[in-house]
Parts: structure tokens; sequence; C-alpha cells
């Protein structure tokens, strides 16, 4: 069963010129419209679904047309970002498409059924090697003839060009995404799944331990689906000395997100920044 989490509309800011961008994850899909010109999110929507309630992804899909204002309309520009853990990043020297099944089989073991494809960034030396289930692909192409794709770790990689040191944690429901940042330069990217606040504390403190990151120093910034209220929240802001907020850059969404904290977007709408 699909549900809808968010709905934001700001028609005002809409011009007829915006970039449709679709993520899709093991538990959820996101929709949202980005201004070709200005760059200024206009509308987003989420969704989550129960992926052993719902198996297949192309029924997920159909249900998410159904309920969605937003995708109901043709949209000629289609952007599929995946949103799934089994992905690594080399340098560009390095990357040979023949040999990419081999890095991710060696990585994460073998997988059948599976989509693998390579995303080099030229600006950054920087090549994404990743897989999907291809009945994911399968079911895109069914109503997106037209989409393109990409994955969640390259845009993240490239959104961190001037920080100089610190942990990012970007939460979703049952999981969340690890960066760390060291002398300037991403050293590692990483999908931990979590049930309980201790769950993502052992995981931060461990990185920290594994990269000599001493964690009464180093800046923590969390973003996503995650309350400051809540005891997750707490519980990091009792061991973890500087936590704060991930920001996202400039006048980046319009004015009908000043009803939410816009923490809750940054980990979709940092990838397109």
């Amino acid at each position: 069963m699909v549900q809808k989490t968010f709905g934001i509309y700001n028609p005002e800011t809409n011009s007829g010129n915006e970039q449709f961008y679709l993520e899709l994850g093991n538990s959820h899909v996101a929709i949202w419209l980005k201004d070709s010109q200005s760059n200024v999110i206009s509308s987003f929507e989420l969704f989550e679904y129960d992926a052993e309630m719902t198996p297949i992804l192309a029924n997920v899909i159909r249900d998410v047309k159904t309920i969605s204002k937003i995708a109901k309309d043709y949209h000629p520009q289609v952007q599929v970002i995946w949103e799934n853990s089994e992905c690594l990043l080399v340098p560009t020297p390095y990357y040979e498409e023949k040999v990419s099944p081999h890095y991710l089989n060696i990585v994460f073991g073998n997988a059948l059924h599976a989509e693998v494809a390579g995303q080099n960034n030229t600006a950054s030396q920087t090549a994404a090697v990743f897989r999907v289930p291809k009945s994911w692909k399968e079911a895109i192409l069914q109503y997106y003839p037209n989409a393109g794709f990409e994955h969640k770790y390259l845009g993240l990689f490239n959104s961190f060009t001037t920080d100089k040191q610190g942990l990012y944690a970007f939460f979703y429901r049952n999981h969340f995404i690890l960066v760390v940042v060291k002398d300037r330069k991403v050293q590692l990217m990483q999908t931990f799944n979590y049930q309980t606040p201790e769950d993502v504390l052992y995981y931060i403190l461990n990185t920290c331990n594994q990269y000599g990151l001493d964690y009464e120093k180093t800046p923590v910034r969390v973003a996503g689906l995650i309350d400051f209220k809540s005891s997750l929240y707490e519980e990091m802001v009792k061991y973890l000395p500087d936590v704060a907020v991930d920001t996202l850059p400039g006048n980046k969404v319009g004015k009908a997100f000043s009803d939410q904290p816009v923490h809750y977007f940054v980990p979709f709408f940092k990838t397109t920044s």
C-alpha cells in the first residue's frame, strides 16, 4: 500500500519549464519539480510503501501516479535518481564499464536479475558504479520511457566541494546515508539500516574511530526525516557535542515550503543543486 507523507505545491512558481525528478528507494518514492531557469523547487511529494506488502514496483509507480498531483501531468524532462545501497564511487581513471559488475560482486555479493550501470562525472573525475533490480528500471520505463537515470551517491558526492571536515547523516524512515568528509575530501559514503537511536550512534562513533576523527570535536550535520523532539535527535546531542542541521544553498525552495522544516528536504534537493 502506498501512502503520501508529504504533498507541497506552489503553482505560482511553475513556469512550465520544470525538470521532473523521481527518486526511488526500497521503501519510498519522492517526486519534485525544479524550475530549469531559477533552480527553485516548486513542488514536492513523498510516498512511502511496504516492499513486502507491495513487492511489484510497477504497481507502486501506478499507485503513485494515481495519487500524485505532480505525476499525473506529462513531463518531457524526467530524471530518475536511484537511492539504494549497492553503489561504489571510483576515480574516473579506474572506471571500466566491462569490469563494473565485478566491483559490485566483490563488495555486495552476486545478484540475480540486476541492472548494472555506470555514471561518470568529468568535473569531479568520479564515477558511480551501481546496480538496481531489473524490475525497477522496467517499471520506470513502463511509465516514463524518456527517463534518464543517475545514482544518489554521485549527486551527493558532487555537493561536497567546499566542506573541510565533518560527518553528514541523511535520514530516511529506517535507514540513513552517512558521509565522511576529511581534509576536504569525501572519505566514505555508506547506507546503514537502523531500528533504534543506539544503532545510529554506534555507526557514527564507530566510523569516527575508523577514520581517526575525534567525535567530541567533529561537526555532525543531520537532515531528512528526523525530528528535533525525537529520541533519536536527543540521543545524538547527548553524546555528540557538535550536532547541527544541514542546510540548502541559497534560495532553493519556494514559499510553499515555509510551513515545514527545510531540513526534511535536504537529502532530496542536495543532489540536484
